[in-house]
This record gives C-alpha cells, sequence and structure tokens, in this order.
C-alpha cells in the first residue's frame, strides 16, 4: 500500500501549451472555453496572446485529449 503511495507521487505531470490558434480562432476559443472555463471575453484574449499554457499539471491522457480537442479545430499545441 504504502509503494502506491509513493508511485502516485512520483507520476509525471504535463502542460499542454498552446502555440498557434490558426485560422480558426472562433473555433479554437469555443474549446478553449470548454477546457478551462473561462467566459468568452478571457478566452478570446487567451487565445490572442499566444503562445499561452492551456492547462498544467495534468495526466499524460488528460493532456493528449486536451491536445486532440484543439488540433480538431485548427490548433498548434505541444505537451510538455
Amino acid at each position: 500500500m504504502l509503494g502506491n503511495l509513493f508511485k502516485k507521487k512520483r507520476e509525471k505531470t504535463f502542460e499542454v501549451i498552446l502555440k498557434s490558434a490558426g485560422m480558426q480562432k472562433v473555433f479554437v476559443v469555443d474549446v478553449i472555453q470548454k477546457i478551462t472555463g473561462m467566459d468568452i471575453n478571457e478566452a478570446t484574449s487567451f487565445v490572442a496572446t499566444v503562445p499561452n499554457v492551456v492547462k498544467s499539471g495534468v495526466s499524460q491522457e488528460s493532456a493528449e485529449q486536451i491536445k486532440s480537442q484543439l488540433e480538431a479545430v485548427g490548433a498548434k499545441v505541444i505537451i510538455k
């Protein structure tokens, strides 16, 4: 049991970074709103000032899901 506790603490976390919104910024803003809970003005400003960290401290699986949602609407995203 103690081994599992240490294993969970050592799990690597990731950051999802929006590098470019691409040509369809309106759709990227919509996805950013859904992911972060930002209002329309915050999300629009966020997308306009890339690069920005969309989410940090997430698992690799979550990071990949966020990346695929954003790339589906034309954004360029990296995971660190």
